[in-house]
């Protein structure tokens, strides 16, 4: 029933009884008492359909989850036997307020609002079916596997499915043993279905599948683990001769397929099959489970269906019209997600809508583009469509080159190209992408790129393939000829993403939150001999949580990490304490000291880093143990070190410790992998990525409100909106965060201030295009170490014209001034 009302995070239904009619105001008292949550209100009477109506009318306006079952309905009810629970929400439902549709409920969609993929679903079922399924991001294939788990284990009670989603395993955020990850996973996940004992653990995966061999034919089981979400881990074993995916072979193997596994992922899953000698192909048929657009026929029943069951259909008084259907399937291009979220959009409009009398009620061609018309559904239309280009940089160049080959032939981008004539085209419009692709390779990408429901496929003569666009609307969701042409510009001077720029911005999950250092910095400071880091940042980068990040980065390489806590400020003091540590650790062969350098004078400073240096270079010599001494320069500790001589600071800087580090705020690439790792599942959109910058600036605080305010939320706009309010709420809270960034020098403020003013004279676009000194000339600036000095607080980009973060570009005059 709760699926049914769409109200899947209720366990418990209040049950109303009433025997004198409800009016107006008992029902609002009703509703009020149990605050609206879903309730079957039983009447024993008879209602007309007047009174229904205005039942009706108000259930609507209050958004009541109200099911009303009276005296005629209970008589209606009693006659049907077999479709009886059916019949009762065919009659309640389309006098409910409810909205079933789930755009944003990534692998939980309730079983009537799951359709299709009955064919996909039996393969996977099957002992010997594919043992890979592969598709798009939010295509449906975690939906998917939740369906096959059900079912599995509808079985019978010896029917197991364990499902997991094994993202973060193999990633390049994390530097721990893939195989212990999924080793202590699924150690877990069996004893919670029962079958290992709660202290259970096991060394090694031999051990572990020798174990379960002996488990799945002592008690005569079938288990079926679905391991979601496998791109990184099967890239990581793919480094070990797949050594884990063969000990899951052994268990499939021994125990005649009564234990399967099946793997799922993006696109990059379905290569692996094409590695040779590997034991993936082997797992299962030679085929794999491609997830892409919904079918036609299901995708008709997913709007049809539901609506038909909330009291709507399409069309006019005088008939139906599947043209408004097919004109929806055209506006989605027949994906379950967005299929889902325009359903939601519609549902909401109708529930708010007047209608006059009784359902059923009709829908227009109007009503389906005024959802159409709707900024947010058009935004993520294009966003869903946007987050399919992103799964390979050369996919959004492929479509780019096709679009503007025909942008001038008005031929409703229809054309057919051969996979040749496209390889050559790609080619030419950016070379670093596709110069190193083979011919075959390439026509992997088209084959990918029609699983994905961007390109359709034709066999002119049932022999020679042929490519073009899928549809035309996909076109207008790529933006204007100038855009398009900009875009493909900006492409064909870049370089593939690679693993090096998910280094520069993904950092280690610290529970609950993120290291303030990137994992590039973090190898950094490791390094590979003994020597000095500095770290500069402040509050609004969480540089206080360094000496956790520090101590993290030991955890991983069985090192020992120490935080220097002497009170005096001269080298000595630091020497000796430094000598201690290398004493009381003489087998540990890597060792982190850190030292917070808040508080001390200039002249303290210099001391202390400068006999760090000494030591960690006598230590050179000595090449069994590497010592990296750490130190951590917040507000106060950052102007100190400006007020250095410049020349005696540069020369440190540049000649003398190993490494100089800014603590950076969020970029990008970094708020992907939040998204990506959030559970449940957030979309990963350049839409949401662009809003999660703007409302936090990237500023580390809040990112951690952020993600905070997001525990378990399925939809970003909520944590984004508890944000928004948190920062609009209060100026007390606006002022703390300005504190918090640390600019104790009040020239830096000045220059803040001066930089604002120049940016409302002049567009952002005329200063890019002017010169350092000519900046430097219209802000009458003198002291360049100020520059600097903020950059290492990063309030000012590294461009030559000095910009200010925008969310501090944006709060600064109200609180500063």
């Amino acid at each position: 029933i709760k699926n049914r009302i769409g109200k899947a995070d209720f366990a418990n239904f209040d049950v109303i009884l009433v025997w004198d009619r409800p009016g107006k105001s008992e029902i609002e008292n009703f509703a009020n008492k149990i605050n609206k949550r879903p309730a079957i209100l039983l009447y024993f009477g008879r209602m007309n359909l007047i009174q229904r109506s205005d039942f009706l009318r108000l259930t609507k306006s209050r958004q009541l989850p109200f099911l009303l079952i009276d005296d005629v309905l209970i008589a209606y009810l009693a006659s049907e036997y077999e479709v009886r629970l059916q019949a009762m929400f065919e009659c309640t439902l389309p006098y409910a307020y409810v909205n079933p549709y789930v755009p944003f409920a990534t692998g939980s969609v309730p079983p009537e609002m799951f359709f299709g993929r009955e064919s996909e679903i039996n393969r996977l079922l099957d002992p010997y079916g594919p043992a890979i399924v592969y598709g798009g991001r939010q295509l449906g294939k975690s939906a998917l596997l939740r369906q096959v788990q059900n079912r599995f284990e509808q079985s019978g009670p010896k029917y197991i499915a364990i499902y997991e989603d094994i993202r973060l395993i193999g990633t390049v955020e994390t530097e721990q043993d893939y195989r212990r990850e999924l080793l202590e996973r699924l150690t877990e996940a069996l004893k919670h279905e029962g079958l290992f004992a709660s202290n259970r653990s096991f060394e090694d995966f031999s051990k572990f599948t020798s174990a379960l061999i002996e488990k799945v034919r002592e008690k005569d089981l079938r288990i079926l683990l679905l391991l979601d979400e496998a791109d990184n881990f099967l890239e990581a074993d793919a480094g070990r001769d797949f050594q884990i995916v063969s000990h899951l072979k052994r268990v499939m193997d021994q125990t005649n397929r009564r234990f399967r596994v099946v793997f799922a992922g993006l696109h990059h899953v379905q290569r692996f099959k094409n590695v040779p000698n590997q034991p993936l192909s082997h797992l299962g048929d030679a085929g794999a489970v491609e997830v892409g657009p919904l079918e036609p026929a299901a995708a008709f029943d997913l709007i049809k269906k539901p609506f038909q069951t909330l009291g709507y259909y399409f069309g006019d008084r005088n008939q139906e019209d599947p043209s408004l259907i097919y004109l929806i399937l055209s506006y989605t291009n027949y994906h379950p997600g967005l299929l889902q979220l325009f359903g939601q959009h519609l549902v909401d409009y109708l529930n708010q809508k007047s209608n006059n009398g009784n359902p059923p009620y009709p829908i227009s061609r109007d009503d389906i583009n005024a959802i159409y018309r709707k900024p947010e559904v058009r935004e993520n239309i294009k966003d869903r469509f946007n987050i399919t280009l992103k799964l390979d940089d050369r996919y959004e160049a492929i479509v780019l080159s096709l679009i503007t080959q025909q942008w001038d032939e008005q031929n409703g981008f229809d054309r057919l190209y051969t996979p040749e004539e496209l390889y050559s085209i790609c080619r030419a419009d950016w070379k670093a992408g596709f110069e190193e692709v083979s011919m075959d390779r390439f026509k992997g990408f088209l084959e990918e790129m029609r699983g994905l429901g961007v390109l359709s496929l034709n066999y002119e003569g049932g022999f020679s393939p042929k490519y073009r666009l899928r549809s035309p609307n996909l076109v207008s969701l790529m933006g204007t000829r100038d855009q398009v042409l900009d875009r493909l510009a900006e492409i064909s001077k870049s370089e593939v993403t690679s693993q090096k720029r998910k280094l520069e911005s993904y950092r280690t999950f610290i529970n609950p939150y993120y290291s303030p250092l990137t994992r590039n910095q973090e190898s950094m400071i490791k390094g590979n001999r003994s020597g000095v880091c500095l770290v500069f940042g402040s509050s609004a980068n969480n540089i206080s949580a360094l000496s956790s990040a520090l101590e993290k980065v030991t955890m991983q390489v069985k090192g020992k990490f120490k935080e220097i806590k002497v009170s005096a400020g001269v080298g000595d003091a630091i020497q000796n304490d430094l000598k201690r540590f290398l004493q009381e650790q003489p087998n540990t062969l890597f060792l982190i000291a850190l030292r917070d350098l808040e508080g001390y004078t200039s002249e303290q400073i210099i001391w202390q880093v400068e006999s760090a240096i000494k030591f960690c270079r006598q230590m050179l010599k000595d090449r069994k143990q590497t010592l990296r001494v750490v130190f951590q320069f917040g507000p106060f500790s950052t102007r100190n070190w400006f007020n250095i001589p410049e020349e005696k600071r540069i020369k440190i800087e540049q000649e003398e410790v190993d490494v100089v580090i800014s603590l950076n705020r969020w970029d990008k690439v970094g708020i992907q992998q939040i998204l990506e790792r959030h559970e449940p599942e957030w979309q990963v959109s350049d839409l949401s990525i662009r809003k999660i910058i703007e409302a936090t600036g990237g500023w580390q605080t809040l990112v951690d409100r952020f993600i905070k305010y997001g525990e378990k939320e399925s939809d970003i706009e909520v944590p984004l909106r508890k944000l928004k309010e948190y920062l609009e709420n209060s100026k007390e809270v606006v002022g703390d965060f300005v504190n918090d960034l640390g600019i104790v020098e009040p020239k830096a403020k000045e220059f803040i201030t001066h930089r604002l003013e120049i940016g409302e004279k002049f567009s952002e676009k005329e200063l890019q295009g002017e010169s350092t000194e000519v900046i430097l000339e219209l802000m009458d600036v003198q002291d360049l170490w100020i520059v600097d000095y903020l950059r290492r607080l990063s309030i000012l980009g590294e461009q030559d014209h000095f910009p200010v973060e925008k969310l501090v570009s944006k709060i600064w005059r109200d609180v500063v001034a």
